[in-house]
């Protein structure tokens, strides 16, 4: 049996990275793989039917944190859940940092291939990953979605460069519906309408909602609302961010949750929609005024479209929400722009360039020796005391 397995930080709720996954699960179903997800994060839960998840919490800590005997424990029930077979043929893909070096080490024991996709938006790479990263790029097992996300490999590597390293799409589709959904009838418009979508643990989404909070203060004699399609990290988040809210009498905060699939009638509700990456995306294919971030510091990239037209473009010199804000409610700047409508590719245009990759890698079985990556005692101490992270935080904030 053919099987794929991705190794990611999340593959449940939405999100670039979760919707990525579940639509390349349906393309390699079609092809006769069964599909696994081994990640750190998620929602047990949750049932996708077509998409077999597990989640291990420890695989968010460099391997090298845990004892040799703990990482074979985790390794051992990683490959329980995959039930390899000896005519089995697997391919192991991870899409971050700390998801490569498990894969990494499984590949080894299964005797299996294993890709590297980075859909991360920032790569932290130092000397010893850097070596990794080389060792990958050499077999043609290392590709990313945009060259910007490895820069600092780019500093400190003479092999892997900006122009060298594979770029590949990460085909998010449309995950949406026309249906019903009552959440959606509480809405009241105001003079302007904002909406921000986006997962809980992405940092643009709180830092976007203080900016709007921000600017609405700033012009007391106009309504606003606010379509919040998401959910804040924990309850402290929760409050001190309706904290904020209750502050502006003149905003009108909707927090809506999460939708699977997203409803149809959510992009013609609101005036400006807010995202970083596959969210910001979705929302340009939908003929929306988007204003796409950047995930590596929550500030904006431009409107899509308009300024940028991938998530992965660099973002305009000088720009600001408040400059945004401005010429989409006031100035209407930016319609004396082009606007170039968002490209549509189908999964099977997408997802040939993975199977070209993927081909064209070198198939012999060579890994590379994971243990040379060393955890730091603060990363040894937090993945196996986390309890003591928690006191430590609790008395310093």
């Amino acid at each position: 049996m053919r099987k794929y397995i991705f190794l990611s930080t999340v593959v449940s709720g939405i999100g670039g990275g979760q919707i990525y996954a579940k639509n390349k699960a349906k393309y390699l179903l079609n092809k006769g793989y069964e599909v696994l997800a081994i990640s750190y994060h998620g929602d047990k839960n949750e049932n996708i039917d077509f998409l077999k998840q597990y989640v291990f919490a420890e695989i968010e800590h460099l391997p090298s944190a845990y004892s040799v005997s703990k990482q074979r424990k985790i390794i051992d029930k990683i490959i329980f859940c995959i039930h390899p077979n000896s005519n089995d043929e697997i391919v192991i893909e991870s899409n971050n940092m700390l998801c490569a070096l498990w894969a990494e080490m499984i590949a080894e024991r299964l005797k299996c291939k294993h890709i590297i996709f980075s859909i991360s938006e920032r790569n932290a790479v130092n000397d010893d990953m850097a070596k990794f990263l080389e060792f990958k790029f050499n077999r043609g097992e290392l590709a990313t979605i945009a060259p910007r996300t490895f820069s600092e490999l780019f500093e400190k590597s003479s092999v892997v460069k900006n122009e060298t390293i594979p770029v590949m799409n990460a085909f998010l589709g449309d995950n949406i519906a026309d249906y019903y959904d009552e959440r959606l009838d509480l809405i009241q418009k105001k003079e302007f309408n904002f909406c921000i979508i986006g997962r809980a643990g992405k940092s643009y989404v709180k830092f976007a909602c203080e900016q709007i909070v921000e600017y609405c203060k700033k012009h007391p004699q106009m309504s606003f609302s606010l379509g919040l399609v998401s959910k804040f990290e924990d309850e402290k988040e929760t409050l001190e961010m309706n904290r904020k809210f209750t502050q502006v009498k003149n905003l009108t905060v909707y927090q809506l949750g999460y939708f699977s699939p997203m409803p149809k009638k959510l992009f013609s509700i609101f005036d400006l929609y807010i995202g970083g990456a596959g969210c910001a995306s979705l929302c340009y294919r939908q003929k929306c005024l988007t204003l796409a971030l950047d995930m590596s510091d929550s500030m904006p990239l431009g409107l899509m479209g308009y300024d940028v037209l991938k998530t992965s473009d660099y973002a305009l010199k000088g720009i600001t929400y408040e400059n945004c804000f401005d010429s989409v409610i006031f100035t209407k700047e930016y319609q004396q722009k082009e606007y170039i409508p968002a490209i549509r590719r189908t999964s099977e245009e997408a997802f040939a360039v993975h199977d070209a990759f993927l081909n064209a890698s070198v198939n012999d079985k060579y890994y590379f020796k994971v243990s040379n990556i060393k955890a730091s005692i603060k990363a040894k101490i937090k993945a196996n005391f986390p309890f003591l992270i928690k006191i430590y935080r609790r008395i310093k904030g």
